[in-house]
């Protein structure tokens, strides 16, 4: 924005740059900022402040040539619809990414194919993310996404991907089988369970159907096998109540499938003594599973509820929910909307797939546990309200998680929100040989994780260091990536390839009482930390023990710094936090691991501090106010902290502001 500074990263800056900005879509005015702090990998200016939001241009000059670049322009990373990679006549289209809405107003989705384009209705426009509905009388095929986000004339235009229009996304038939017609009655003593059984043998002659549940409490033991293209209806949350027996050896899963297509909606699910819900996945080595429906589904699974149960029957209890779901779902296409479910310990949902939605669900666990979503691409887990519960992205990438509640995580002290699963090889890459998409090398490990979960390879050091692509196909000895380098690398550069924990965006999520509000933990790869809240929790921390790079934390705001002590708050204290630690694991490498991180308009209160700590480059401190504490920006080990830009923060009754107060940080009031 004007006012604020640019900093670019990249290869071949030197002392010598200068850089040319003009606005895009207005008459011409141009201005040659200060170019400061600039290094072989990155450069500064700062957008001159009486000038309007919009897209700059940006020519850059070296000794060595010039390059053009446009500040501010789209940056669709991903998409989904209401049918994954489809979307229906209709339906809805998410896009995500940066800069999308600098002027929400004049913001624009179309499609486009042979000439024509199909403006969409925006229900709404962030900057970092577009939800737009579809006319219902859009003719079915392929189309073009094409966003504009309000500035810039024609530059503001960008083509996102390539969508497919359907009419019709229900992956069942709408032939009902109740289960009453199979013998099961309501509100009675009797076991329904052979009745269920009749009903989904019937629906999987029929090529799938809708079994129906009528009002009533059914009573049931055992588990059942769902055939695909089947779902189970009842009448209502509040009026169709499915009962498991109460068993001293609960049976494995109470229903599973290996190939999905099927949904749930409309009843509650009851049971004490349980070890897993829902199961869905393919066995092994066969395809994916897809298509799971779950919406407006209660469940209350209490193994500790039954009267008289003795402490040594809890404990054994306790002990065999070691492995534990209510939903555990591997398989792409999941949708689970405005569910509540409560259990005692360990996984609530997790959903494991590429294009998986989690949307106005609640999730209350007694003893701590999780509701993790990853295993791939394009997630969205918005407006959720978690208590006792641990969520976050296991092994993913393209993540929008926003407006979710994260409160009240004392067992175990967990983290709120947190990324897993950075590693999974073949790490440290040696006798490199780069042309193109292909990379032949030899591996310090093989590839530990299947191929359906996201990779890339990053150039930590060296010549090129700091770019990184998308690994699209492993093998023994070469790596296929999405695209080339911009910039080559050579002898001198060290690649590594593992899990890409990449493009995820957390907006405007509120955290309370609990370990880390929300970290990317060990791996961060153009992530966003956007407007975010904590309170009495560890705040916010980007951790780059694999590599942590081009991360933003824009707007947050800790109300409250200190907070109960745990193995995951910092000390019990909270902090807009950045640690850069050596990556050592099966490598030698001892460079830098965090780069490129953004902390602006922060605001950090009652307690609460910004830390650096460890190795680090290229970080811009920048409008931040810090209140009411005994400390404002603290770093440490500061002889391996370089390109640090101290800029416009604003301290209020703090003891210490800069902890040392020597930082050799670069401290300036640039105008």
């Amino acid at each position: 924005m004007p006012g604020e500074a640019a900093m670019l990263q990249g290869s071949g800056f030197d002392k010598t740059a200068t850089v040319n900005l003009t606005q895009a879509g207005l008459a011409a005015k141009g201005s040659a900022p200060e170019v400061f702090d600039a290094n072989d990998r990155s450069l500064r200016f700062v957008i001159p402040r009486d000038w309007t939001p919009g897209i700059y241009r940006c020519r850059i000059e070296t000794k060595g040539g010039a390059i053009e670049h446009l500040l501010n322009a789209p940056q669709p990373w991903w998409f989904q619809a209401d049918d994954g990679r489809r979307a229906t006549s209709g339906g809805w289209l998410r896009v995500c990414g940066r800069c999308l809405a600098l002027d929400a107003a004049q913001t624009k989705v179309e499609l486009r194919r042979g000439g024509r384009a199909w403006p969409l209705r925006i229900a709404e426009a962030l900057m970092w993310s577009l939800d737009a509905a579809l006319p219902a009388d859009v003719p079915a095929g392929d189309y073009e996404i094409w966003i504009h986000n309000g500035a810039g004339g024609e530059e503001g235009w960008m083509r996102v991907d390539t969508v497919t229009v359907a009419r019709n996304a229900t992956p069942w038939k709408d032939t009902v089988f109740a289960v009453t017609d199979f013998g099961a009655t309501s509100d009675d003593d009797t076991d329904d369970s052979v009745a269920l059984t009749k009903a989904l043998e019937a629906a999987a002659q029929n090529g799938g159907g809708i079994v129906r549940f009528p009002r009533g409490r059914f009573r049931l033991s055992g588990g059942f096998a769902l055939p695909p293209c089947v779902l189970l209806q009842g009448a209502g949350t509040e009026l169709t109540h499915l009962a498991w027996a109460d068993t001293e050896e609960p049976p494995g899963t109470f229903l599973s499938s290996e190939r999905g297509a099927l949904g749930f909606e409309d009843l509650s699910l009851y049971a004490s003594n349980y070890r897993t819900g829902l199961s869905v996945r393919a066995p092994k080595g066969e395809a994916t599973a897809k298509e799971v429906r779950i919406r407006r589904v209660r469940v209350r699974f209490t193994p500790l509820s039954i009267k008289g149960l003795k402490i040594d029957a809890q404990a054994r209890r306790l002990e065999s929910l070691a492995q534990s779901a209510v939903f555990s779902i591997f398989a792409d296409n999941v949708r689970i909307t405005d569910c509540d479910l409560a259990w005692t310990k360990n996984i609530g949902f997790s959903a494991q797939g590429h294009d998986v939605v989690c949307r106005n669900n609640r999730a209350h666990c007694e003893q701590g546990g999780w509701c993790p979503v990853g295993g791939g691409r394009r997630g969205i887990v918005e407006c959720n309200e978690f208590t006792g519960v641990t969520t976050g992205i296991t092994r993913g990438a393209e993540v929008w998680f926003a407006g979710n509640k994260i409160a009240h995580l004392y067992h175990g002290f967990r983290e709120g929100f947190t990324t897993d699963g950075c590693f999974g090889g073949p790490g440290l890459l040696t006798d490199v040989q780069v042309e193109g998409r292909e990379i032949r090398c030899q591996a310090a490990n093989t590839r530990t994780d299947p191929p359906h979960i996201p990779a890339a390879v990053r150039i930590l050091d060296g010549t090129a260091a700091g770019q990184y692509r998308r690994v699209e196909r492993f093998e023994s000895d070469r790596l296929v990536m999405d695209r080339p380098f911009d910039v080559q690398p050579d002898a001198t550069s060290v690649l590594w390839a593992a899990n890409a924990m990449a493009r995820h965006i957390l907006f405007e999520n509120d955290v309370s009482d609990t370990g880390i509000a929300a970290q990317f933990y060990g791996g961060a790869l153009d992530c966003v930390l956007a407007g975010n809240r904590s309170a009495r929790s560890g705040g916010f921390r980007a951790w780059g023990n694999e590599s942590c790079w081009y991360v933003q934390m824009l707007g947050n705001h800790i109300s409250e710094g200190y907070g109960t002590a745990g193995p995951e708050t910092h000390g019990g204290q909270s902090a807009l936090h950045v640690i850069g630690p050596y990556l050592t694991r099966g490598s030698v490498f001892k460079g830098i691991t965090a780069r490129g991180i953004v902390i602006r308009r922060n605001r950090l209160d009652n307690n609460a501090h910004i830390l650096m700590r460890a190795a680090v480059h290229d970080i811009l401190v920048e409008h931040n106010t810090v209140s009411r504490s005994p400390k404002g920006v603290v770093g440490d080990l500061w002889q391996r902290q370089q390109g640090v830009l101290l800029h416009g923060n604003t301290f209020e009754h703090v003891t210490e502001p800069y902890v040392p107060l020597e930082s050799g940080y670069v401290k300036r009031d640039v105008k």
